[in-house]
């Protein structure tokens, strides 16, 4: 016998159809697998961004140890002479490049740190190896005295790594390799480097791809935070909730290599 179509169509129904008991329950397991799947993917970009640290740290550590020996002040990075002339870009850039900046705009090979580093672009204090952008700090305020680093300005001296990071060169100490900033390694301090982990892309963040690490007289690049640290130092400059200190964040570098990751 054959069906009418209101037959056809309460058949079809019964088919497709889906109580609202059912589609809780499906609305319930794609809500479970998109948490789960947002916290493997936070879980993989804290674990890069340990990774990368670990790698920045290591590569500035072999830049200044291979100059403390080519220098013959092997230990001692104020022995090395880079950083006698004071704290103005034209001291940064020497303190980074070992000549000038009208030597390295006109192509004079660098003698300084920067040599051992695996450099794909060097700026000096021109634009172009930072975002043009002013960074924020990690609890979100923008800081164009602080972490306008693209810019012209003095301290930053600046290049890119061939794996894409950024790094700045802020503050040859002028006091050559004697600032105070903490105790016992932090007596003594020949200036601060800043890298961008992951080079121009976002979120272009002081905690978050943007981090510092120290360099002491001894020669021993030491993190941001580090617990020798009076200034800048953990957990006051690596907090979230602060969104008024153009600073916060630039201790956060030492808590995400002890922490294995970023936990805040």
């Amino acid at each position: 016998m054959k069906k009418t179509n209101l037959q056809k169509y309460k058949y079809f129904k019964k088919i497709v159809g889906f109580t609202l008991a059912e589609v809780l329950i499906t609305l319930a397991v794609i809500g479970v697998i998109a948490v789960i799947t947002a916290g493997v993917i936070q879980n993989q970009h804290s674990k890069e961004t340990y990774v990368a640290l670990q790698k920045a740290q290591s590569e500035l550590q072999n830049a200044v140890t291979r100059t403390m020996s080519e220098y013959g002040c092997v230990g001692d990075m104020k022995c090395t002479g880079l950083f006698e002339k004071g704290n103005d870009i034209a001291s940064t850039i020497f303190a980074l490049n070992g000549i000038t900046e009208a030597e390295l705009n006109s192509g004079v090979k660098p003698t300084g740190m920067v040599q051992f580093f695996n450099v794909m672009k060097n700026c000096g204090k021109n634009t172009g190896c930072f975002p043009n952008v002013t960074y924020e700090t990690i609890g979100g305020k923008k800081d164009t005295a602080w972490l306008a680093i693209n810019a012209s300005a003095s301290y930053y001296a600046k290049v890119v790594l061939n794996d894409g990071a950024s790094v700045a060169w802020i503050q040859s100490a002028s006091n050559n390799c004697t600032r105070d900033v903490g105790n016992g390694p932090m007596d003594n301090t020949c200036g601060t480097f800043l890298i961008d982990i992951n080079g121009v892309k976002e979120p272009n963040t002081y905690g978050r791809d943007l981090f510092g690490f120290w360099l002491s007289t001894n020669g021993i690049i030491y993190p941001g935070g580090n617990s020798h640290l009076t200034q800048w130092g953990y957990p006051a400059y690596c907090d979230t909730s602060n969104t008024t200190s153009g600073d916060n964040g630039i201790a956060c570098t030492a808590k995400v290599l002890n922490d294995g990751g970023v936990n805040y």
